[in-house]
């Protein structure tokens, strides 16, 4: 009677205790559809997701990922809805609220401007000030733009819907990374224009970095970021990481 307990007891663990270990090995990764870094619809989720689902991989975890307007996925990640928030860029407050991973790529961070506008920028905010500026709702850009009390912001919903309205005329200048810009010209059919009616002013705003952030509200965080890191720069030190950017068009910084 003992063994056949025992026997009963192992048969119970490997279908319910080694499915819950399984579970708390496989995260889930909130973002927000940003091609060409990530996507659903895309080749491997894009290329963000491509090299976090490796990293994840070499951890010994394994990754699925959603796509949310990008307010929600950031709030759902801080409740612990999700285990963690990808394309997001550094602030003090993320970095308060969330576990930060390594940065795993970075991204061109610019104001672009209809070809022939005439906008002027030079740097500073005072050359801004008669411009009004479209801007993402819930997206952190930089102190410059995010700060600056007298400068005209206006809220869009999505970049695309960024891009028309600076295409529309409505905004005079909007802020974008370069690689998403190009990619919605080349790719959107609801766009009538191509890359030649837009142009990026320099210097740039920034050449933002892009991170992991592991929501605090949910168990096994430390671990699980741990594991991340590890395994990134595993990807870094034999050459992996560099052939995902380069499948992707992407050069490594």
């Amino acid at each position: 009677m003992r063994v056949r307990g025992i026997v009963m007891f192992l048969t119970v663990w490997l279908l319910f205790g080694a499915n819950a270990w399984a579970g708390d090995r496989t995260l889930l990764f909130a973002s927000v559809n940003w091609e060409p870094y990530a996507g659903e619809n895309m080749p491997q989720q894009g290329v963000a997701a491509a090299i976090i689902r490796e990293a994840c991989r070499r951890g010994g975890l394994e990754a699925e990922f959603r796509f949310l307007p990008w307010a929600r996925a950031q709030e759902e990640v801080r409740q612990g809805k999700y285990d963690a928030l990808f394309n997001a860029y550094y602030s003090a407050d993320r970095d308060r609220d969330f576990g930060l991973s390594r940065s795993y790529m970075s991204g061109p961070l610019a104001l672009c401007v209809r070809s022939g506008s005439g906008v002027v920028w030079n740097g500073t905010a005072e050359s801004l000030g008669r411009y009004t500026i479209g801007v993402v709702r819930g997206y952190v850009n930089t102190p410059l733009i995010d700060n600056a009390s007298f400068l005209a912001r206006d809220e869009a919903v999505s970049d695309l819907f960024n891009l028309r309205k600076l295409l529309a005329g409505r905004v005079d200048a909007i802020v974008i990374d370069k690689y998403v810009a190009i990619h919605l010209l080349k790719t959107n059919p609801t766009i009538a224009a191509d890359v030649g009616d837009i142009e990026f002013l320099e210097p740039l705003l920034r050449d933002r970095k892009l991170y992991v952030m592991f929501s605090r509200n949910r168990k096994g965080w430390k671990e699980h970021l741990a594991l991340f890191d590890k395994g990134f720069e595993a990807m870094k030190r034999d050459g992996e990481w560099a052939e995902i950017l380069a499948c992707f068009g992407f050069l490594p910084e």
